[in-house]
Formats: C-alpha cells, structure tokens, sequence
C-alpha cells in the first residue's frame, strides 16, 4: 500500500528480483503482437529524430527550423512505408524567434570575461553590440524582492526554481492506482525541472519595473546546463533574456557580491529572416497524420508532439510510430474504429488553438470517441554532484485519464500489469497533450506521461530514453486500443459529464 497524504491507494506487489522483472516484462510482450517493432527498431527512430536537432544551430527540433521540418518529413515517410491511409502532412503557420547570435559578457576586476549562456524563447532581440547595464540581483524574485531594488535600466539576475522531487504523487492529481513492485516510486531523488517556477513571471515583472535585460540561473540543472527550452510562449516578452548554468551562476553571484559588476547581453536575429516585431516572425510547422481504417464512421486519435529532444519528444512519437505499423499490418479489417495517428506540431511554441491549427483534425471532430497521447518514455536520471546520471529504472510514469470511470481505470490497470510498466501510476490529471486535447472538447482521454531531469535541454539525449520499455510501452496502448475499441460510444461518452 502506498499513501498519497490520507488516502491509500493500491499498489501492485512482489515481481521478485530486478532480473525477474526485466525477464516478465520482456516474456510479456515478446511472444505476442505480432508485427510490432522490437525495442531497437523504435529506438532507431528516436535516434534518428533526435540527431535532427542535435545538428541544428539550436541543439533540439526548435518548431519551424529545418530540423522541426526534416522531422515531420521522416514521420510521414515512416506513415507511408507502414501502409497508412491518408497521409498528409499539414502545415500549420507558428509565431516563430530565430536567434543567430547569443552571448554574456561580465565587466569584472577591470578585466571582461564570457559566461556560456543560452536564449530565452520570444525574449527581444538586441543590436549587433548587445545591451549593456548594471546587474542587479534580485533572488527568487517575489514582488517584496523588486520592490527594494531599483532594476529600472539594469540587468536582473534571477534564481530560478523548479519542484523538488520526481512526480510520483500524480504531480498532484488525484492517484487511483499505483504499481511499483520494487518500491522505488518514493524515494526523493532531487528535481526534474518542471514547471520552472518563477520564470515567467519574474519575466513579467523585470518588464514592468524598466528593466533592460534579464539573466536567469537554471539552479536545478546539472553545472554545466544552461538551456531551457520550455519557456514562456506569451510572444509578448519584450526583454532579451538569457539562462545561465548553476555553475556560471555560483559565480556570478559571487562575484556580484563583493563589487559593482556590469553585463552584455548580445541576442540577435537570423538577418535571413522577415521580422514582424522585436521578438520574433512566423515560420511554419507540420502537424502528421495517418490512418487505419475501421468498419465504423468513428474513430479513435492515438498522438504525440514531434518537436523536441530525445525522450522529450521522440520517445512518445516514436512509439506512436510503433502503434501504427502494428495496427497497419494487421488483417482487415483490424478494428472497428478508424485509427487516427497524430504527431502535432510546435509543441514548444507558439502556435494557433488545437481546432484552428489543425483543420484536418477539426474535420472529424465529432467522429473521435477517444483519444490517447503518449509522452517521454524516459529513464530516470539523477543529479549527482552537478551531474546527470543515468540509472537502471524507468522515470516515473503517469497514465493520466481525464476521469475517474472505473471501467477506464480497470482497462489501463491490466495493461499497465500485463506488460511489467513500473513505476507507474494512475490519476485523474493529465499535463501534456492531452490537456489540450480535453480543452477542445475531446473525451475520454487517456494519457501516458513522465519527467526527467535533463528535459528541455541539449542533455535530453537518446541516453535518456528508456529503451526497454519502448514496446511494452506499445504493446500495453494495443491492448488499450483494443478493450476501447469494443465500449459503444456512448458508454465512453457517459464517462464524462455532460458539457454546457
């Protein structure tokens, strides 16, 4: 039994030893489904999408670039090799900030010096020289904090804060379930970095007090991260900003501490591209579809984002990959619902509303009766001494549901114990795609979603992922699939209340 404050909630039990896991995991979705992709096929496709954006000028698939562009092409290639009907890969305009030039400079002990630093998203671009002002620290930055300090002309220096501990609670949803045969799930093990929690809003407030620029510490990465790319998408952050590591921030602090210290901040645009206003232009992106015709009009949306690092995201949308080839090569007709395979675009972006962005999705809106979104199958990786570790256990995983059915809860239960998936909880909350999803009035959703500490950043390499349990991870959504695939329509829709 596993205790979430004064609730108890069930815990599945003993498996043995961590060789005996591994092996029933594998026995349990090796023998059956036939056709679907081994783990090192699907750890293929992560690989080679992450290698897009790990070549970019900007280390990760950045929505719009041509490493977002080259990865919607490969996903739709792959989409046509399984087999799919109706592939398409559909633009979508995005509000889009492509730096070319990105630096720190302290003025310190009459000497300068460069601090690795790392653009903030939408942040306002600068001149060629950059900007240069004195630097104000300003803590965590409350309100109380600003108030005593004049930032107005400076530059803020900011410490940047994330959650302590891995969300194996449900990040605060309710828990319906919990399967954790090795008891792994409550051990503290440091911050996964999400949600940075002061930085928009110490962004907003920089802004309103007349500062000139904005320096933010990433103290929960490892010494020498200084990226994150999951920052504020308003497109109304008319301050350049830059994060630094925890490294470059100790000293700079420091440094701040005993002297005057003055900063450059240089933050400029491609000159290739057509500039709408002072923080950014429009590009595009692609959303991807594909599908597996069933005997009905209805159709079931199986999805992910494509944009990204390695487990965030090529881990979710490869095995959505992995789903369709399966679903593909199967006898017809193998359902008899429609298979809608989605991979949405500028995930990490600005982009239109869900319906407005993807007319292609908005078409069969009333056709959908569910929709399951996969994301980051990670491994768990630890800070250790300024440092990401990678260890032999899985992130901990949520399947978030957007209710608490218990038909819908028993059917993610037994596939989440059929294939061995630890680590693993279920809840009512759901926080990636499926949160958007749901707003646009699609239900039942059924989410699938983990954390790990070097996301939004160049770290978020294939090392990440958790490669063994790409398949099962598969193998559990077909059996998920399946059981919804043989619920009527409306016993799903009596899952959710009714809508005004």
């Amino acid at each position: 039994m596993k205790r979430d404050g004064s609730r108890r909630v069930p815990r599945a039990e003993g498996l043995g030893s961590r060789a005996a896991l591994a092996s029933s995991q594998s026995s349990r979705s090796a023998g059956n489904y036939p056709g679907m992709p081994a783990n090192d096929e699907v750890f293929g496709w992560v690989t080679d999408l992450w290698r897009f954006g790990d070549q970019s000028k900007y280390g990760y698939r950045m929505p719009g670039t041509a490493a977002d562009q080259q990865a919607a092409q490969y996903i739709e290639r792959k989409f046509q090799e399984f087999g799919l009907d109706d592939v398409r890969r559909e633009p979508m305009n995005v509000f889009t900030s492509f730096p070319d030039r990105w630096s720190l400079k302290i003025s310190v002990n009459g000497g300068s010096e460069d601090l690795p630093c790392c653009f903030v998203r939408y942040a306002a671009f600068t001149p060629q020289e950059g900007i240069t002002g004195e630097l104000v620290h300003v803590g965590d930055a409350s309100e109380e904090q600003f108030a005593t300090r004049n930032v107005a002309g400076k530059i803020v220096v900011v410490d940047l804060l994330a959650p302590s501990g891995y969300y194996d609670d449900g990040g605060g949803g309710s828990i319906l379930y919990a399967y954790d045969p090795r008891g792994t799930l409550g051990a503290p093990r440091g911050s996964n970095g999400f949600p940075v929690l002061n930085l928009a809003s110490s962004i907003d407030l920089a802004r309103r007090r007349g500062a000139i620029g904005y320096i933010g510490i990433l103290t929960f990465r490892a010494n020498d991260d200084c990226q994150e790319y999951h920052g504020p998408k308003y497109g109304n952050q008319v301050i350049t900003a830059v994060t630094i590591s925890p490294a470059s921030g100790e000293y700079l602090r420091k440094c701040m501490a005993s002297r005057p210290v003055r900063g450059t901040i240089v933050l400029t645009e491609q000159p290739d591209i057509w500039r709408t206003s002072s923080f950014g232009s429009w590009g595009v992106t692609y959303n991807l579809y594909g599908v597996v015709p069933g005997t009905s009009k209805e159709m079931i949306v199986v999805m992910s984002h494509h944009d990204g690092g390695a487990t965030n995201e090529a881990s979710g949308v490869s095995v959505v990959m992995a789903l369709a080839r399966y679903f593909a090569g199967l006898p017809k007709p193998a359902v008899a619902r429609s298979l809608l395979f989605f991979a949405r675009g500028s995930h990490f972006g600005l982009r239109p509303p869900l319906l407005d962005g993807c007319p292609a999705l908005a078409a069969v809106k009333d056709s959908v009766v569910c929709v399951m979104n996969i994301e980051m199958v990670g491994r768990q990786m630890d800070l250790v001494a300024g440092k990401y570790l990678p260890t032999e256990l899985i992130a901990p995983t949520r399947f978030g549901i957007s209710t608490a059915h218990p038909r819908l809860v028993s059917i993610v239960q037994k596939a989440i114990e059929r294939h061995g998936l630890e680590r693993t909880v279920i809840a009512s909350r759901l926080d990636g795609e499926g949160v958007v999803m749901k707003m646009a009035g699609f239900w039942p959703v059924i989410e699938r979603i983990s954390l790990n500490a070097p996301q939004f950043s160049s770290a978020d390499t294939p090392a990440t992922v958790m490669k063994e349990a790409l398949r099962p991870t598969a193998c559990a959504f077909a059996d998920i699939i399946a059981e919804i695939d043989r619920i009527p329509a409306h016993e799903l829709r009596a899952t959710e209340p009714e809508r005004a």
